[in-house]
Order: C-alpha cells, then sequence, then structure tokens
C-alpha cells in the first residue's frame, strides 16, 4: 500500500536543535498531495528522510528503487499506481515532481507512462510516435510528473 506518513515530532524535537529549524522541518515533511477519492499518497521531498527516523512506523527504505518514471497527467499516475495501493504486503512511498520537456536527457527518468496508466517501456517520443492517437494535453504544460518508488522499512521494536 502507499500509506499517509506520519511525522514523529518527538525525534525532531529531541534531534533538531532551534525551533525555528524544528518548524521548518516539519512544513518540509508536511509536503503531501492526497489524491481525492483514492487511497493514494505522494511526497514533494525526497526519501532520504525516510532514514533519519521521523516518521512514525518507518525507519527507512530498502535499497534501490521499486520503480520509478514520467507521466503527462495525475490521472496516469493514479493507474499506474494502483498495483502499489493494492500491494498488501509491502508499503511504499511515492516521491513526485516535475521535469521540463526539453530537458536534455529525460529519459535518465525511467520509461513513459501513457494517458492509461500503463508502462511504455519506451520513452515519451518513441511512444507517441507510434501511438499519436495516445498523446495529450499535459496537466502543467511542457512539464512531466516525475515519480520514483521506495519499498519502506517497517520500525524495528
Amino acid at each position: 500500500m502507499i500509506p499517509h506518513l506520519k511525522i514523529n515530532e518527538k525525534v525532531i524535537e529531541e534531534h533538531w536543535d532551534t525551533p525555528e529549524s524544528r518548524k521548518d522541518t516539519i512544513n518540509l515533511l508536511n509536503k503531501v498531495v492526497h489524491f481525492d477519492n483514492t487511497e493514494i499518497y505522494v511526497y514533494l521531498f525526497q526519501d532520504f528522510w525516510l532514514k533519519f527516523g521521523v516518521f512514525e512506523e518507518y525507519s527507512g527504505i530498502e535499497q534501490g528503487f521499486s520503480d520509478y518514471g514520467y507521466c503527462d497527467t495525475q490521472d496516469a499516475l493514479i493507474k499506474y499506481l494502483q498495483k502499489y495501493v493494492e500491494d498488501k504486503e509491502n508499503d511504499y512511498f511515492v516521491n513526485v515532481g516535475f521535469m521540463d520537456m526539453d530537458y536534455e536527457k529525460y529519459y535518465k527518468n525511467g520509461s513513459y507512462i501513457n494517458k492509461d496508466g500503463v508502462d511504455t517501456e519506451l520513452d515519451y517520443y518513441e511512444y507517441i510516435d507510434e501511438h499519436p492517437e495516445m498523446e495529450v494535453p499535459q496537466d502543467v504544460e511542457n512539464k512531466w510528473i516525475t515519480f520514483s518508488i521506495r519499498k519502506l522499512k517497517h520500525e524495528e521494536n
């Protein structure tokens, strides 16, 4: 599943020096997007925060990425993430961002996810050249939505 991470403010209070740095950290860690009518929570901060023990239940992330890629729309991302939502044996952290379409090395961000939420295993231009009927307007003009998925480690007691 893709859980809503709960901040462990006690850890932050114990390890951050000043009230201002604690507040800034909490504000950063609250940068979450919850897609309406879904069980999907995605985060706008990097996954390295997980290893600091700042979230209840989770102590970090597994080595390596479970998955990563890019798409045009939020709807495509929601469709693609369903397999992670439905995985009842593992928990996942999803980080999202944006990438300019004119980024020269966009292919380094994985493969293109089409409007149906299917991993094309191609880059955007290869896929759209082969399937022009699948081209859709982007949620953010001239930007792709990028994502990376990491498996979470549960807190050890």
